[in-house]
C-alpha cells in the first residue's frame, strides 16, 4: 500500500505579493511563516508536511531532513527550503521515520 503524503507549498510564483506574515492555527498551536514577499526575497519555498499516513514520518528534501519524526496526524509548521530555479523540480522524499535513510517511500 503506498502512503498518502501531503505537502502544501506555497509557489511564490504562482502566490501574491502579500506582504503580510501568514500565520495559521491547527489544533492549539499557532505558527507564522514570512510573508511571500519575504520568502521570495530570501529566494525560499515555503513548505508544510500534514501526515495523513500511519506511523512517525521524515521528509527530506534536496537529501536534507525537512522535517523528522512526524507523528501521524500532524500538520507542521511551514519552513522555508531554498527554493531553486522556477523551472527546476523539489526534490522531496519521505521515510519512514524507525528506519535509517534508504529506499524513500514515495519519490
Amino acid at each position: 500500500m503506498i502512503a498518502i503524503l501531503i505537502i502544501a507549498m506555497l509557489s511564490l510564483g504562482a502566490c501574491s505579493r502579500s506582504t503580510q506574515p501568514v500565520e495559521t492555527t491547527v489544533g492549539n498551536k499557532t505558527s507564522t511563516a514570512p510573508s511571500a514577499a519575504a520568502a521570495k526575497e530570501e529566494k525560499e519555498t515555503l513548505v508544510r508536511f500534514i501526515n495523513a499516513t500511519q506511523g512517525t514520518k521524515d521528509v527530506y528534501y534536496r537529501d536534507m531532513a525537512a522535517f523528522t519524526k512526524v507523528p501521524s496526524q500532524t500538520v507542521t509548521p511551514y519552513v522555508g527550503l531554498p527554493g531553486g530555479r522556477q523551472d527546476s523540480k523539489h526534490d522531496l522524499k519521505l521515510y519512514n521515520s524507525a528506519n535509517e535513510v534508504g529506499t524513500p517511500l514515495t519519490v
